[in-house]
């Protein structure tokens, strides 16, 4: 149930990281929730794979490429600074729950990073990947480094 919470946390976090950043370009921007997406979640959430996207941010205006990846780019980047947060704050705990909690809210937001990061239709990944291939590549090592560290925990 733990990891239901903080996927859901990473969520909102990743879509408000992308509607305060559209918003500071002067974009508008707002989440709607998805018929569909909340279907796919309920589904999700009672069997082993989950894919919590009940809705998404949509982002209007006039904006380069650059933008639009930059935009992209802050959904996964918010779910790795959370990731990171809860891996030192794992680290900082003595053996018991809450640090069992942290360590799966690391591994969590790394995969939810890594899963958005996937260059292709409308993933945040092949937004960023056609406005800077190599952001793409950094942010995309940087993952999987902490999906490897934190898979380590959670395994």
């Amino acid at each position: 149930m733990f990891a239901v919470a903080l996927f859901t946390l990473g969520f909102i976090l990743h879509e408000l990281a992308h509607k305060f950043t559209a918003q500071s370009y002067g974009l508008w921007a707002e989440f709607r929730l998805s018929t569909v997406g909340v279907l796919i979640t309920t589904i999700s959430i009672l069997s082993p794979l989950k894919f919590i996207a009940p809705g998404m941010v949509l982002i209007a205006g006039s904006a380069t490429r650059e933008v639009f990846g930059r935009l992209a780019f802050a959904g996964p980047l918010a779910n790795l600074v959370l990731a990171f947060l809860a891996m030192l704050g794992s680290l900082a705990l003595p053996a018991g729950g809450m640090r069992q909690v942290l360590e799966i809210g690391s591994w969590v937001n790394t995969y939810m990073a890594l899963f958005n990061l996937i260059p292709f239709g409308d993933f945040d990944g092949l937004k960023i990947f056609r406005w800077n291939k190599g952001a793409w590549a950094l942010i995309v090592v940087l993952s999987l480094a902490l999906l490897a560290f934190a898979s380590g925990f959670v395994l």
